[in-house]
């Protein structure tokens, strides 16, 4: 028993904004898988919109359960105490802290996840496709749908017959797994993230950034259907062998109690 309960850790995680994108799907994930091996644990943000965000931090959290508990302030970033220990069973008892001003990087620079109409560039984007599909003329077949629900996405995923993810050189990518999850192939830049990803024509197709590959790609899904749900069946045991929140969480575990130890020894 003294062992099992020496495993279990306070863990803090900080993170800049904690709004929709893949980068905050990973902290959430990080955070509700830690807390169900038993660890203590807690997010640290400067930045919470509640109408834009993953739905797990909005829950009522019991801190000695299984779940984590999110603790934001919208103009500092904010130390937590750990020596005091726990300082109730609820998220509402909040522990002391020491307020630690952060420069408001989000305000410039660029910011993948989600819309935010918080930073221009976003805006300005939208603002632009919009008017291609004008110029093009296909604005009555396009709908520009921004920062939507976990609900809408299943949605959208249960009716489509594939995934574009267009992004060159992106850093990982929560999409593609979201949608190979869905049982839907992918048709994404052959750099970057996708590339550990998505295996070529085995759960999607990974392509040159151009229209040609892009089109070509997406011909196929379309003309040739019972392929197409072959891929989509492949891509979902891909993404339950190799990327599934269960064995994330288990590798995840795995390696901060090994950091663990070795700051104890």
């Amino acid at each position: 028993m003294e062992k099992k309960e020496s495993s279990k850790l306070k863990i803090a995680i900080v993170h800049p904004d904690l709004g929709i994108g893949g980068a905050e799907r990973l902290v959430v994930d990080a955070a509700m898988e830690l807390a169900s091996h038993g660890h203590y644990v807690r997010i640290f943000t400067s930045h919470h919109d509640r109408n834009r965000c993953f739905e797990e931090t909005l829950s009522d959290v019991v801190l000695y359960s299984c779940l984590a508990t999110v603790l934001i302030d919208v103009t500092c970033l904010y130390d937590w105490n750990y020596r005091n220990g726990r300082s109730g069973s609820c998220k509402h008892q909040t522990p002391p802290f020491r307020p630690l001003p952060i420069p408001r990087l989000l305000r410039t620079g660029r910011k993948n996840g989600g819309y935010d109409r918080r930073l221009r560039e976003n805006v300005e984007y939208l603002e632009e496709l919009k008017l291609l599909a004008q110029k093009e003329g296909v604005s009555d077949q396009v709908e520009f749908i921004t920062s939507c629900s976990t609900s809408e996405r299943n949605t959208l995923l249960s009716q489509c017959l594939c995934v574009l993810y267009t992004p060159t050189d992106e850093h990982f990518g929560i999409v593609p797994l979201e949608a190979m999850a869905a049982y839907k192939p992918v048709i994404a830049c052959n750099s970057g993230g996708p590339t550990e990803t998505i295996k070529h024509e085995v759960t999607g197709y990974l392509c040159d950034p151009s229209p040609e590959e892009f089109s070509a790609a997406m011909l196929k899904t379309h003309s040739r259907t019972h392929i197409s749900r072959k891929l989509g069946r492949e891509a979902r045991q891909h993404v339950i062998e190799s990327f599934s929140t269960k064995v994330f969480g288990q590798h995840l575990n795995q390696y901060v109690l090994s950091v663990a130890r070795l700051k104890s020894d």
